[in-house]
Formats: C-alpha cells, structure tokens, sequence
C-alpha cells in the first residue's frame, strides 16, 4: 500500500524499555534542540514506588538544589542565614523503612540532607530575598541577595533625580547587598 492510496501513515510508537532508552541516550548524537526531548522521554520511565507526606523538617525555606545535584540551599525562618545540606542521594532513607523505624516522618529530612554549614548573610536590618539566588555552572559558588528598606528616603530623592526616579512617595526605596558564597569552604 501506497501513501498515495489516502492511506494513515504508519507511526511506530518508542520504546517503553527503559534499558533501551539509557543505551539510546548513550549512543545518539543529538543537536542541542533534540536532547532535552530525548531526556524528558527517559524520565517517562521513571515512576516513584512510595510517597511520605508531612514530613518534619527544619524551620526554614528550602529554595533549590545545585546543578550538580549534591548541595541544597535553604534560608533560614527569619531570612538572615543561608544554610547549605548535603544531599544523601535517593537511597538514604531505605535503612528507616528496612528497620521499621515507626518515627520516619521525623528522621526521613535528617537521613537525606546532612548540614554542611550555616552563615549570617543579611545584616542590620536586612532580609534575604528569596527569589534571588543563582549558583555557578560548576556548583561551586552561590550568588544570594539581601535588602533593607532605606531609613530617610526624602533625602534620597533630592540626591538622586534624573528621567527614572521613582515619583510615588508611597515606593519605597531599597538598598540590595549581593553576597558570593563558596561552597567548598567549611564554615
């Protein structure tokens, strides 16, 4: 038969194995486009066995891992210190369930995310914005933001007017800190 016949053309589905998909990440060459679709396709076979919900963890914000993976970075409650975990890896809490330790929900965070270290970031008035944290490309260093709200703000207008000056007295003006941290440092 034809494509000419007015015929549905024949689509072969990709394979659900997922020992196939890892040899075919490994040996195909992609362009830059093709590779995130190939990674997400993997991740399809991927499906979590167990799930634990209200888990007990530290006061404070968790924000995002490293792009390696291996560092979680987290704010603490009142958004002056920046905390940095080690991540354990998928199988650190398989000893908890093995044993059948009835307070897992109160152990799984400390299994999974060792303290590294602690530091007072934001300063005198300051607070860490949330939003505002990037890592380097090699997971090395953190770039975090602190602010404070500006005391006397009516002699910041008269000190710095042009085109872009903020006109509504009711926005208040803000100073930002940027601050490196090193990861690598034990703190």
């Amino acid at each position: 038969m034809s494509n000419n016949d007015g015929a549905i053309p024949f689509k072969r589905n990709p394979d659900q194995n997922i020992m196939l998909r890892l040899s075919a990440r490994q040996v195909h060459i992609d362009t830059p486009a093709q590779m995130f679709h190939r990674e997400r396709a993997f991740y399809q076979c991927l499906v979590p066995n167990h799930t634990e919900a209200n888990v007990q963890m530290p006061q404070c914000y968790l924000r995002k891992f490293t792009p390696d993976g291996k560092k979680l970075l987290a704010f603490s409650s009142n958004q002056r210190n920046v905390m940095v975990y080690d991540y354990a890896g998928a199988c650190a809490g398989q000893a908890l369930y093995l044993n059948g330790d009835e307070n897992v929900k109160a152990k799984l965070f400390d299994c999974f995310f060792k303290p590294t270290f602690s530091i007072l970031v934001a300063h005198n008035g300051e607070n860490l914005n949330r939003e505002c944290n990037l890592f380097t490309s090699e997971s090395r260093y953190a770039i975090v933001a602190s602010s404070a709200q500006v005391e006397d703000a009516n002699n910041m207008y008269d000190l710095f007017q042009n085109n872009e000056s903020i006109s509504n007295p009711r926005s208040f003006l803000r100073i930002t800190h940027f601050t490196l941290l090193d990861s690598c440092l034990e703190w």
